[in-house]
């Protein structure tokens, strides 16, 4: 979402400033052409309808709609039909730590369970809807857990009171933790079919294989960061490109290549022996050093200039390189 929403089309339109303007300005004015009646139907229409809705509205608290409920209760009613209907109003009301269940007490189905041993189970448990997993029910916390942290930095990524985009650094933590180690764990997670015990080799595995891919989008964040260095400046939003100044950060991106490099060797280092051709993995691997190199000098030379939006283009071919390179060595 960040590459194809955000940093290629900036990088495109930053290039190519006028020629870009011109025909997107045409477009929009097409647009503007065409969806003009429709949007003037539609906002005149929406407010018909609100203030109809504002001039017919009642102020009517929850506990009034419950007397309501018990006064309109003939004698005929259940008991349980009028507790539904209490239910229904104050469901709003209700916290979510309130309807929590314990692990040892989650009702659950395992895909493959023939009919009438799921009708046995909605029958003695009177639950409406039962969650139902593939192998081993485990998995699916350490899917909730990893996507509930990878939802809350994405949303505070911008959003206040947060917003770690602007936050000395927190917003290349950020990207790197999202598109790296949180990732990788939750790719196994939600693919694996066999129940997993967390161990510190498998946490060790599969942090290590994120890393690089974390360190890659950052890059490409993070060299996008120079062109705006004024502009994000002026607005207080502190990145590392404003944090450290021009100059120092560009150490910053080789450092994060050389962490991309060495936590790669590591990664593999136990498996070079078993591959079928070491001596094609290891030119690949040099190839890939070399064009890193490549763009950390233009980087260097060209940190001051438009020129550098070249090298910015070349950063993202970079991360799609690499790990295609990464998943090519997984066969070879």
């Amino acid at each position: 979402l960040v590459l194809l929403g955000e940093i290629t089309p900036k990088v495109y339109a930053k290039q190519n400033s006028v020629l870009f303007s011109k025909r997107m300005s045409s477009l929009i004015k097409f647009f503007e052409v065409i969806f003009s009646p429709f949007s003037s139907i539609l906002i005149k229409t929406s407010s018909f309808i609100n203030k109809r809705l504002k001039q017919k509205s009642l102020d009517i608290s929850m506990e009034e709609i419950s007397q309501a409920i018990e006064l309109a209760s003939d004698g005929d009613q259940l008991e349980e039909e009028k507790k539904i209907l209490k239910s229904i109003v104050e469901f709003g009301n209700i916290d979510v730590r309130e309807i929590m269940k314990p692990r040892i007490d989650v009702v659950s189905l395992e895909k493959n369970v023939s009919f009438n041993e799921v009708l046995n189970l909605v029958v003695s448990s009177s639950y409406s809807r039962i969650p139902v997993y593939e192998s081993s029910f485990d998995n699916i916390y350490g899917v909730c857990i990893i996507g509930f942290l990878g939802l809350f930095l994405a949303y505070f990524y911008t959003a206040e009171p947060l917003k770690f985009s602007s936050r000395k650094g927190l917003g290349e933590l950020t990207i790197f933790l999202t598109f790296g180690p949180l990732l990788t764990l939750g790719s196994f997670f939600a693919m694996s079919n066999t129940s997993i015990e967390i161990s510190f080799q498998l946490l060790q595995n599969f942090v290590l294989i994120g890393i690089p891919l974390g360190l890659l989008t950052t890059n490409i964040l993070f060299i996008n960061q120079f062109p705006d260095f004024t502009s994000d400046k002026k607005s207080n939003k502190i990145n590392l490109v404003v944090l450290f100044g021009k100059k120092i950060s560009r150490w910053i991106y080789l450092a994060n290549l050389f962490v991309i490099y060495i936590t790669t060797i590591y990664f593999f280092k136990d498996s070079f022996q078993t591959f079928y051709y070491p001596n094609v993995i290891f030119l690949i691997f040099l190839s890939l050093i070399m064009y890193g190199m490549y763009i950390f000098v233009g980087l260097y030379k060209y940190y001051e200039s438009r020129k550098l939006i070249l090298y910015n283009i070349h950063t993202i071919y970079y991360q799609i390189i690499f790990c295609l390179a990464i998943i090519l060595t997984f066969y070879l």
